[in-house]
């Protein structure tokens, strides 16, 4: 977008100007151009994501071809128009392979190949993984999702939060996210961590019979963890599911086992000094 598209975008159809809060039909190129980059504002805080698909959706999340070469640790990902330049940051998983480092995934610069096409390198030999991976997922950092939570704080607080990581994960489960606290949140030094409470996948059916208080126990690890490390928390709840969900979870009994540990898990967060528990 040119400055001119700018100033335009202040306008109607009908050549009315419309709400302009930050004046930009008057202001000077040089002060559009610190306006939108950020200029002389205030660093936000020093955020790091962590959770599961409710909070890693800062990033639109795809389901790409992923082809890997033992020998050489090259993976090329097959994802169609992907608008990646080589250099740029992705992190790609698969939660079907229990055990291995797949499962927690790889964040990793790209080699653009064409439009649909991309390599990776990975570590080389990795036991137990094929050279087709199933249920692959990619997150491309470039590309964020107008859906999930994060955006929208981020546009209504102002860009408070300077988000230096996404160690947010989908599919993960409280033991997952235990499993790779360290390396994906408290390895960054935030200040403050966004995070939508994990729980709702160890609810899935396959991922076995977890019980309530196994769950409540992970979750309240994963706060103290955080909080001892003298970051700051906003957490938010379990979100339920909608009925009939390929998971499985959309049930009564399943929804009202939500209820049991969101209340568990206000009761744990609401007089712990620097958390700042949500019902979102």
């Amino acid at each position: 977008m040119t400055l001119d598209n700018l100033r335009h975008a202040q306008y109607g159809n009908d050549g009315v100007q419309v709400d302009d809060p930050q004046n930009l039909t008057r202001m000077t190129d040089a002060q559009i151009q610190a306006a939108v980059s950020g200029v002389g504002k205030t660093p936000g805080y020093r955020t790091v994501l962590f959770g599961d698909s409710m909070t890693d959706t800062y990033e639109t999340v795809g389901v790409p071809t992923v082809a890997y070469v033992a020998a050489t640790g090259v993976a090329t990902v097959t994802y169609p128009s992907h608008q990646m330049a080589t250099g740029w940051m992705v992190y790609l998983w698969s939660r079907s392979y229990p055990g291995t480092e797949v499962i927690k995934g790889f964040w990793r610069a790209i080699t653009r190949v064409d439009a649909n096409t991309y390599t990776v390198q990975l570590p080389a030999n990795m036991p137990g993984i094929p050279a087709n991976w199933a249920s692959a997922l990619v997150r491309h950092q470039s590309l964020r999702s107008v859906q999930a939570l994060v955006p929208w704080l981020q546009a209504v607080s102002g860009q408070r939060f300077d988000i230096v990581y996404n160690g947010a994960l989908s599919g993960d489960t409280t033991q997952n996210a235990l499993d790779r606290i360290e390396r994906d949140c408290l390895a960054y030094s935030p200040q403050v961590v966004l995070m939508h409470c994990l729980g709702i996948n160890d609810t899935s059916p396959g991922n076995g019979n977890i019980k309530d208080s196994t769950i409540s126990a992970n979750q309240r690890e994963i706060v103290d963890r955080i909080l001892e490390s003298g970051s700051r928390l906003v957490i938010g709840n379990l979100t339920p599911v909608v009925a009939g969900e390929a998971a499985g979870r959309g049930t009564l009994a399943n929804m009202a086992r939500v209820l049991r540990l969101n209340k568990a898990l206000r009761e744990y967060c609401q007089n712990k000094p620097g958390c700042a528990p949500s019902g979102a």
